[in-house]
C-alpha cells in the first residue's frame, strides 16, 4: 500500500469514527480517491463527497444523508441547513428521493445561488440556528413548515403527523404558521394537513393511506384501536385503521409497509421471515372478533382508483359531504386576505 493509500485510510477512519463522509480540496488525493472509485472501492454520494464502498453499503438511508450533511458541514462551517436537509437531521419522514438534495438557508440580503452542491432559499434574517445531529439548523417549525408547504397533501400530513407524534401541540404549530407562513407559495397546503393532522399515525405510510381516503370522501377511521389478544388478555393488538359500517360491522385496516421487513432497526433481532410470520398469526388471531381486515400498500395508495375501489368492496362508508368538503378546503377557505384560520368541521 503506497503512501497515498495509508493517508487515505487514516482519513477514512477519521470521518467514519465521526460519523461522516470525508471531503477534501486536496487535488492529490482527489486523484487518489479517483482511482478508487474506478476499482470499487470508495462511492461519491455528493459533489466533493466520498465514503468507502463497504461502510456506505451498511448504513441506513437517514444515516447516509446525515453523512453526507456532516461533511459538507466540515466544508462549509458557515452554512445552515434547512427544508428537507434540516427535517432529515430533526428525524422528520424525509422521503429516500428527497435526501439527496442539499437545501442551505441564506438571506435576502446576501442572495446566494443555488449550486450543483446545495439549494440556496432565503429566510428572514434572524431566525434561531440549532445543532442538531451533528449539523446546524433552522428551528423544527421553520423545517416542517417549509417541507409541508413544498409537499403534496400526503407527505405534507406525514410531517406533520410526525411532528404530533413528537410531541408539538396543534396549536403551537398553527400559531407559527401564522406568523411565519404569511407570504410563502404553499402555506394552505401546509394549512390543510395540519388541519387532519393525527399523532397517534405511526408512520409516513399510516400518514399517506389516511390522506388518500380523506382526498377519496370516506370516513375518517379511528387509529391504533387495541384488541385484547386471545390466548393473553393481559396483552393488546393494535390495528392501523378501524371502520364502523353501516350495518354496525367494524372493519379493520392494515397498512403493509415495507420498512418493518427491510429496515433491521424496525425488525429488531428478528429476520424479515420472522416478521412475516408473526404477522400472519397476529391477523388470524384478530379473526375471532369476526371483523373483515382490508390490507394495503404504497402501491394501492398510489393508485386512487384501486385503492377507492378496494376500500368500497370491503365497505367502508364515505361521508356524503365529504368530497365537497375536501373541495372547500381546496380553495382559499382557510386563507383570509392577510393570514389564515382553521376552520372546524
Amino acid at each position: 500500500m503506497g503512501a497515498r493509500e495509508t493517508e487515505l485510510r487514516g482519513l477514512f477512519d477519521a470521518a467514519e469514527k465521526s460519523c461522516a463522509c470525508f471531503t477534501t480540496r486536496d487535488a492529490r488525493l482527489r486523484d487518489a480517491l479517483r482511482r478508487a472509485m474506478k476499482r470499487g472501492e470508495v462511492v461519491r454520494p455528493a459533489r466533493g463527497v466520498y465514503a468507502r464502498s463497504p461502510y456506505w453499503l451498511s448504513l441506513a438511508d437517514r444515516e447516509k444523508g446525515l453523512h453526507v450533511l456532516r461533511a459538507l458541514q466540515l466544508a462549509h462551517p458557515d452554512w445552515v441547513f434547512c427544508g428537507c436537509s434540516a427535517a432529515l437531521a430533526y428525524d422528520m419522514p424525509v422521503p429516500f428521493s428527497q435526501m439527496g438534495d442539499v437545501h442551505v438557508a441564506t438571506s435576502r440580503s446576501r442572495r446566494n445561488r443555488s449550486t450543483k452542491d446545495a439549494v440556496f432559499h432565503a429566510l428572514p434574517e434572524g431566525d434561531p440556528v440549532f445543532s442538531v445531529s451533528g449539523v446546524k439548523v433552522v428551528s423544527y417549525e421553520r423545517a416542517l413548515l417549509d417541507c409541508m408547504r413544498t409537499s403534496g397533501f400526503g407527505r405534507a400530513l406525514a410531517f406533520v403527523d410526525a411532528a404530533l407524534r413528537s410531541g408539538r401541540t396543534r396549536e403551537k404549530l398553527l400559531s407559527y404558521f401564522q406568523k411565519e407562513g404569511r407570504g410563502y407559495p404553499g402555506v394552505l397546503r401546509a394549512a390543510k394537513a395540519l388541519l387532519y393532522a393525527d399523532g397517534r399515525s405511526e408512520s409516513a405510510g399510516e400518514s399517506m393511506a389516511r390522506a388518500s381516503m380523506i382526498e377519496l370522501g370516506f370516513s375518517l377511521p379511528d387509529l391504533q384501536v387495541p384488541f385484547r389478544r386471545p390466548l393473553d388478555r393481559r396483552r393488546f393488538y393494535r390495528v392501523d385503521f378501524l371502520w364502523m359500517r353501516e350495518d354496525g360491522v367494524r372493519v379493520i385496516g392494515e397498512f403493509d409497509g415495507r420498512g418493518k421487513y427491510e429496515d433491521a432497526a424496525l425488525r429488531g433481532d428478528r429476520s424479515a421471515v420472522q416478521v412475516l410470520e408473526e404477522e400472519r398469526k397476529r391477523e388470524s388471531r384478530l379473526t375471532i372478533y369476526g371483523m373483515p381486515i382490508v390490507r394495503f400498500s404504497y402501491h394501492d395508495i398510489a393508485n386512487k382508483a384501486r385503492f377507492s375501489r378496494l376500500l368500497e368492496e370491503f365497505g367502508v362508508p364515505r361521508r356524503l359531504e365529504a368530497a365537497e368538503e375536501h373541495r372547500r378546503m381546496e380553495r382559499s377557505r382557510l386563507l383570509s386576505a392577510k393570514t389564515f384560520s382553521i376552520v372546524p368541521f
